[in-house]
């Protein structure tokens, strides 16, 4: 994954701490239909891992956080 990529911004933001779709969007400057197709793309490929928490309304919101190396390496055994 190139340094400048998109995945690669996502992942940097998240390397700070778990984020919702909005804040990790906030962060980077995107909105948040770009910022929820790049996370559910690393999603996919086993990057990033989501928690569903509770929101007011009917919303879905997840809590989006970096997949430890480590765990997914074992995960896999």
């Amino acid at each position: 994954m190139a340094p400048d990529s998109k995945a690669s911004r996502v992942l940097r933001v998240l390397a700070e701490g778990p984020a919702t779709t909005g804040e990790v969007a906030a962060e980077l400057g995107w909105n948040v239909h770009l910022t929820c197709a790049h996370l559910k793309n690393l999603h996919l490929a086993g990057k990033v891992s989501r928690k569903r928490f509770p929101a007011p309304g009917r919303l879905v919101r997840f809590l989006w956080s970096i997949v430890d190396e480590g765990m997914r390496n074992d995960a896999s055994h």
